[in-house]
């Protein structure tokens, strides 16, 4: 019997996956050149920024 990846199971019951969400966030600091930079530097700087981050992805991944 082939087993199915936690991504898959989440895709057949609907919901939220928490590996989208950090994958999302790992993406936006990480893969955007300069603006992951600013994004990085503005997040030290205003720490809601992360909470902002994390809600677009949450958001983006319902």
């Amino acid at each position: 019997m082939k087993e199915l990846t936690v991504e898959q199971m989440e895709e057949i019951n609907g919901g939220l996956s928490g590996s989208a969400v950090m994958s999302c966030i790992q993406d936006a600091y990480s893969n955007h050149g300069w603006i992951s930079v600013a994004l990085f530097l503005e997040t030290a700087f205003i720490p809601w920024t992360a909470a902002v981050i994390a809600a677009d992805c949450t958001l983006h991944n319902l």
